[in-house]
């Protein structure tokens, strides 16, 4: 898991401890779960610029995140429905 999940799981831990034993009603434990979506998407954005924008030579490393993480599995998906559907195509 990454970083970013855990940090999540461990925010929202104790909402859920308070709902479960004290019943805590459900407005305020949506208030809460927007409020630490919003904590953990800052540090998400910091976390990409302290990467990405402290370093001069910044635009290979933003190359190589966006082939690796955005469109490696983007080529695979395509890859693997082309050969799901080439194995479930009907012949007439």
């Amino acid at each position: 898991p990454t970083r970013r999940s855990s940090d999540l799981s461990v925010m929202l831990f104790p909402a859920v401890l308070v709902r479960a034993y004290f019943n805590l009603p459900i407005q305020y434990l949506a208030y809460y779960i927007i409020f630490v979506l919003i904590i953990v998407k800052i540090l998400s954005i910091y976390r990409c610029y302290h990467i990405f924008f402290r370093q001069n030579v910044a635009s290979l490393q933003i190359i190589l995140y966006f082939c690796a993480l955005e469109m490696a599995p983007m080529l695979a998906l395509w890859g693997a429905l082309v050969n799901m559907a080439n194995i479930l195509k009907t012949n007439f």
